[in-house]
């Protein structure tokens, strides 16, 4: 497991946790993993995956995929350097 692949599915808790709490970030995270069959956010493109997802709920969840979709765009820059 690489840095990148463990700081994506954290940074994805931790920014679904501040706002909504652990519980409900536990509960969205799953879901979209279970739905997409997979047991971690591997990527930049996992997390606008998820980001996308998010924007689809009512505010302030749909504010958070926004930012985690902003994330996914930095971080894919950031990486291909």
């Amino acid at each position: 497991m690489t840095s990148t692949t463990c700081n994506v599915h954290t940074l994805a808790f931790h920014k679904v946790s501040e706002t909504l709490g652990p519980a409900r970030a536990h509960d969205l995270l799953g879901t979209f993993l279970a739905d997409q069959d997979r047991t971690r956010l591997t990527s930049p493109s996992d997390l606008a995956a998820f980001g996308e997802r998010l924007e689809r709920e009512a505010s302030p969840t749909q504010q958070i995929g926004e930012t985690l979709r902003r994330y996914a765009v930095l971080l894919s820059t950031r990486l291909s350097r």
